[in-house]
């Protein structure tokens, strides 16, 4: 593996323990507090999960540039979808 395949993989792992922890940090808090949270308000990683969202046209368009890929018709989606 190279360094940056590496750094990915170490990259990849924090973010899956934190998210691990906000969750369960969540339904502690949320078990005993009336003021309910969600898990992606915790931690360093935190990102609500309608940010992480990705379109199918934006994926087709960014391998469409790609060397030796063919991407037949994308049907027009939103986020919504």
């Amino acid at each position: 593996m190279t360094l940056r395949q590496l750094q990915w993989a170490a990259d990849g792992r924090l973010r899956a323990a934190w998210d691990q922890t906000a969750l369960v940090v969540a339904k502690i808090h949320n078990a005993h507090y009336t003021q309910p949270i969600q898990p992606w308000e915790i931690g360093p990683y935190a990102v609500d999960p309608e940010e992480r969202k990705l379109v199918l046209g934006d994926v087709a368009g960014l391998l469409k540039g790609l060397p030796g890929v063919t991407v037949e018709e994308v049907p027009e989606t939103t986020a919504e979808d």
